[in-house]
């Protein structure tokens, strides 16, 4: 779900990931400021979801982002 800025203090807690260390090399895992221990991850055809963490590999791997250049 997209909501607009509302520049309330749970909008801006809502919307803040932490960078962590992705499963492979060179990647990386956003963990949820306001809720942590939840991470976003892609799935269902590639739909973006916060969930709580699982330790299995197939989440870590869904979890996990490459960083690159953006396009021009």
């Amino acid at each position: 779900r997209l909501d607009t800025d509302d520049r309330s203090a749970i909008f801006r807690k809502d919307t803040t990931f932490c960078p962590r260390p992705g499963s492979t090399a060179g990647s990386v895992s956003l963990e949820s400021y306001n809720y942590p221990g939840r991470y976003l991850r892609h799935r269902d055809n590639l739909q973006l979801w916060l969930d709580p963490s699982e330790n299995t590999a197939a989440y870590r791997a869904s979890r996990s982002f490459v960083l690159v250049a953006p396009w021009t």
